[in-house]
């Protein structure tokens, strides 16, 4: 129970019904679930209706807060129908609702003001101008990405509270690590057809791959390069409750009843300041992919990402010394967090890459240094094996305890005592639970004492026991109490349970809002059904052509294409740093002004931190000043908001009409890519009278953005270019930008083609072909192939590199589930 004078809280994952006691009795403040729709975990059991409904009461008796996600991007065609789920979660008292679609927010935000917004993780917040942007736009908590260091964490707090912005600033403190910026991560959809932003990802990050440069020079042997470790900050707990983070959320909703236990219950003492050697323990055995205190805890990314494996390994403790016919001795190598070895624990054997496992049927011998066991005669084991524990029974019987104990979080109650003219006990009872104090009189009346008196400390004792209930009496005072009455003890337990009842009734219903407002939350959802978008604009005429390029020589080539009207010029994978970025941008964008008669749009590096937006505000104002007019392309809504002129939008999964309005709105994007997940017919649901809307047709699809700068694989800059190569042989380009972050290209280009033709009927205004990585010479073939395509004549492309085209997900879009 969280107890100590911090109000940092622990969020626990549930994934289905068999694992919320554990959670609620394990410590947690709160906990995260989903329904079995428009949640990221779709392939944890979760909960149909009546099984929200009945976990809401549950975790409401035990003081605990529920928030449910609704964490995925939202199709147009599906708003319907999740406004009417949100809304079913809203009047059946759902704390909060976590979401991912800027769209679907603002719409919640409307049509159901009194829930709660938390911003997913899934948004790729990692800095202050966002965060700033989301308390003002109606969240009031943020999850910050697992990447963020948490001294710059604590910065983007100490800015919102100097700037008097409320929201809460949540972070991961412990499970699994996606490989790229949550959010960000195309691979899973376009590999396979199962999306992340989706809630069906597949997990390519945990596949094998080998690491190759230009030259085909193999740089790693095949392995799990881009697998990370489990993250673990319970030893830095203090430094984020310092940091003034308010909630410690805990990855795990595939996970185990043991392992959600053992991770709230750990990381509950942890942040009461009762950290211990021993809930470190359940926390290795609970599940192990290797742990790391993670990029929070300034990690770096050979520390954060295993690569040699991806699964549980399980707990080390120790090696194989000795073999002897069918006994096997292990000596524990682990000595400050030991673990006793019992019969019924699972434990693998792993030695060159090979491993066997077995359950420990006999214990032959067991001291504080070693173990002998009987050996399984089907399995053969090699004396110097790692040996790892894989089921613990220590673990088990260990969370069935915590989870018996019920660590609940009791209610606190101050009493005012009095007795009226006619005798009755009267007691105003006060919590932080209660909207107003609860007046209770009792049925049963005190009489004259004939020997022995009720006194105060009598009632006090009596009144303060109460037992297995969620309620904890603090102060009891009393006004108008006479010491000469009486009343059996018998009398004064009946109403201290009577009392409790009265109150435990109440305060189930503050948490759901009352008749009226449902009624009038429900009026509102329908007359927005029913002026939902049943009409779009079907825009016709002919579309603007647009070219990203990342060398200013190629504007020479472009300039001969009338019908190319924008340059989008992206530096950021030209210079080996932010600083070298700065420094040259504004001679490259005056060359590039020199060289076109073009549009230009300068693409800012993604991920841009907010300490560089005043260095581009002073390129920009620099550029006006010489009269070279130009717009800006960024992926981050808070930079949007902190910069001046024209400003475009990418990466921001642009799915529906809604997140186009409101980003049209605030903060006032001129055009937005629409995501090239969706299909042509979702694509089509789509219109803006306000932003221009702009779609990929052709060029190297990014499918994640990383932390990871692959340092110790990568050893010189010989290479331009470095390649991920998978099974298959499919090499995925690899390029590091201006802040060494990695990005993932797919191993195919897409292509749309002559496809192209099925979006003049769409509201899509702009259409983008993506020329970076490009040759000059395959750029002439690229814009002489789409200009064909234009004109309706047949085309045919060859370019300089041999590789596959593919059309995305234009004809099969996104997995829509029934």
């Amino acid at each position: 129970m969280n107890s100590s004078s911090n109000n940092c809280k622990i969020l626990a994952p549930v994934g289905s019904k068999d694992v919320l006691p554990a959670a609620v009795y394990s410590g947690a403040d709160y906990v995260y679930l989903s329904g079995t729709r428009y949640g990221a975990r779709d392939f944890a059991d979760n909960f149909d209706y009546d099984g929200i409904v009945n976990a809401i009461n549950f975790c409401h008796k035990y003081n605990v807060k529920v928030f449910v996600t609704v964490n995925i991007s939202i199709l147009e065609s599906e708003m319907d129908d999740v406004i009417d789920y949100v809304f079913f979660l809203y009047s059946h008292g759902a704390d909060a609702v976590i979401v991912q679609d800027i769209g679907l927010a603002s719409v919640i935000s409307k049509l159901i003001p009194d829930l709660e917004l938390h911003a997913s993780t899934q948004m790729t917040i990692y800095d202050y101008s966002f965060t700033r942007w989301l308390s003002m736009n109606g969240y009031s908590n943020a999850n910050i990405s697992r990447e963020v260091p948490l001294t710059h964490i604590k910065s983007i707090i100490d800015r919102l509270h100097e700037y008097h912005h409320s929201i809460s600033i949540e972070v991961f403190g412990h499970g699994a690590l996606c490989y790229c910026y949550s959010g960000q991560c195309l691979m899973s959809s376009f590999l396979g057809g199962r999306s992340g932003n989706r809630g069906l990802c597949a997990q390519p990050c945990r596949m094998r791959y080998r690491l190759e440069d230009d030259y085909y020079t193999h740089l790693s042997d095949s392995n799990y390069l881009l697998s990370t470790k489990d993250l673990c900050t319970y030893k830095n707990v203090k430094d984020i409750v310092d940091a003034g983070v308010d909630c410690i959320k805990i990855e795990g909703r595939m996970k185990s009843r043991e392992y959600v236990s053992s991770s709230t219950y750990a990381y509950m003492n942890a942040v009461n300041g009762n950290a211990s050697d021993k809930d470190f323990l359940l926390l290795n055995l609970a599940f192990n992919r290797g742990l790391t205190e993670g990029y929070i805890s300034g990690c770096q990314p050979d520390d954060v990402v295993g690569r040699q494996r991806s699964g549980n390994q399980g707990y080390p403790i120790g090696r194989v010394i000795k073999v002897n016919g069918d006994s096997i001795t292990i000596k524990f190598g682990n000595r400050r967090y030991p673990t006793r070895i019992v019969n019924g624990d699972g434990l693998k054997f792993e030695l060159d890459g090979e491993s066997c496992g077995m359950y420990v049927s006999k214990i032959l011998s067991q001291s504080k240094n070693k173990i002998t066991i009987r050996a399984n005669k089907n399995i053969h084991v090699d004396e110097d094996a790692m040996v790892y524990i894989t089921y613990s029974k220590y673990l088990r019987d260990t969370t069935n305890r915590i989870i018996h104990e019920k660590h609940v979080h009791k209610i606190g109650l101050d009493l005012e005592i009095s007795v009226n003219n006619e005798m009755h006990l009267v007691v105003n009872c006060i919590s932080d639970m209660l909207r107003k104090p609860v007046n209770y009189t009792s049925k049963e009346t005190f009489e004259k004492a004939t020997k022995k008196p009720v006194t105060k400390e009598n009632l006090n004792k009596q009144l303060r026991k109460t037992g297995n209930t969620n309620y904890t009496i603090n102060n009891i005072t009393y006004t108008n109490f006479r010491e000469d009455l009486f009343m059996p003890i018998s009398a004064i337990n009946n109403i201290r349970r009577e009392l409790l009842q009265t109150v435990e009734k109440i305060i189930q219903k503050t948490y759901t809002p009352n008749k009226n407002k449902i009624e009038a939350t429900r009026q509102n959802i329908e007359s927005f059904k029913e002026n939902h978008y049943t009409t779009r604009t079907r825009n016709t005429s002919d579309k603007t052509w647009n070219i990203y390029i990342d060398d200013t020589s190629m504007a020479e080539i472009i300039e001969d294409y009338d019908y190319i009207d924008t340059i989008y010029y992206d530096a950021s994978f030209k210079y080996k740093s932010i600083d070298e970025y700065c420094k040259n941008i504004y001679d490259d964008i005056v060359e590039l002004s020199s060289k076109t008669s073009k549009n230009i749009v300068l693409v800012l590096p993604q991920l841009l931190l907010d300490k560089d937006i005043p260095h581009i505000a002073e390129i920009m104002l620099k550029l006006e000043i010489e009269d070279v007019n130009i717009s800006v392309q960024t992926d981050n809504i808070g930079v949007a908001s902190m910069l001046n002129g024209t400003v475009y939008g990418n990466n921001l999964n642009i799915y529906n009409n809604y997140s186009i309005k409101k980003l049209g709105e605030d903060p006032g994007f001129k055009r937005l890519v629409v995501s090239n997940e969706l299909s042509v017919s979702d694509v089509e649901l789509l219109s803006s009278d306000r932003t221009e809307l702009e779609y990929f047709v052709f060029g190297n699809v990014q499918l994640m953005l990383s932390e990871d700068n692959f340092e110790k694989l990568i050893r010189d800059d010989a290479s331009k270019y470095y390649y991920l190569i998978d099974k298959r042989d499919n090499r995925f380009r690899l390029v590091m930008d201006c802040y060494n972050h990695s990005h993932i290209y797919d191993y195919r280009i897409l292509n749309i083609g002559e496809l192209t033709r099925k979006l003049d009927s769409t509201g899509v205004q702009c259409l983008s072909i993506d020329a970076r990585f490009f040759n000059n010479k395959d750029i002439l073939n690229i814009l002489n192939y789409y200009d064909k395509i234009r004109n309706n004549e047949f085309a045919e492309l060859e370019l300089s590199e041999d590789r596959e085209y593919y059309t995305g997900n234009f004809t099969r879009g996104v997995y829509k589930k029934d």
